[in-house]
């Protein structure tokens, strides 16, 4: 009987010490890392597919880089047949687009540009207040020389709206307010400083009932 319990006692132990080994092996085993391909799997499960950008349109494909967006100050001298007029400075913006790359050798852009200034005109003893608009209608030559520098002629047709106010409280003058058409020829240079982004001077002189001078600092914005 001794035999039998000594007996029992020793399986008793070694099942408990083969038990207790196991254990240990599986808390020192590491875990199996999961498989990514498995987990992104998983994932996109419950995703839809994303979804590509917008094709441009065939219209934005054609005007690529073909339109300009121009803006600057300008000093503009005013000289007519009736009165002394003072201007001083003006803004400018205008829009142009590329029709041709080899236009006399050079780049031809279509353009329209808006000129407003503000002007004080002295006419018989009167003084009056008030501002120029003109609206020049024309074309671009630009003539590459460089890599950034471009040279840069202009020829436009002006619709000149003038409207002026008296200090004075007389009558307006609708001999100064008379409406003048202007031919307007330019020239300058383009520096480019930026992939899209132009800078450069300008220089206009208008003739026509009235002879206009500007000298214009000018950025242009190529889309």
């Amino acid at each position: 009987m001794t035999r039998l319990k000594i007996f029992t006692w020793l399986v008793s132990l070694t099942v408990w010490e083969a038990s207790w080994a196991k254990g240990l092996d599986e808390l020192s085993s590491e875990p199996t890392p999961p498989d990514p391909a498995s987990e992104a799997a998983q994932v996109e499960a419950g995703k839809t597919a994303p979804t590509p950008p917008p094709e441009p349109s065939e219209f934005s494909k054609s005007i690529a880089n073909k339109l300009f967006l121009t803006t600057g100050i300008s000093y503009t001298k005013i000289e007519a047949d009736k009165g002394a007029w003072t201007a001083g400075l003006a803004s400018d913006v205008g829009i142009a687009y590329r029709f041709s790359e080899a236009f006399l050798g050079g780049q031809g852009l279509a353009s329209f540009r808006y000129a407003p200034s503000d002007v004080v005109v002295l006419s018989e003893g009167d003084s009056y207040r008030g501002v120029i608009e003109t609206y020049h209608f024309g074309g671009i030559w630009i003539l590459p020389v460089t890599e950034a520098l471009s040279y840069v002629a202009s020829c436009e047709l002006g619709l000149v709206q003038i409207s002026l106010e008296s200090h004075d409280g007389m009558e307006e003058d609708s001999d100064l307010e008379s409406g003048v058409v202007q031919l307007t020829f330019g020239g300058g240079a383009d520096w480019q400083v930026l992939e899209k982004v132009k800078v450069g001077p300008r220089v206009y002189l208008g003739a026509g009932s009235q002879v206009a001078a500007q000298a214009a600092g000018m950025v242009t914005f190529i889309f």
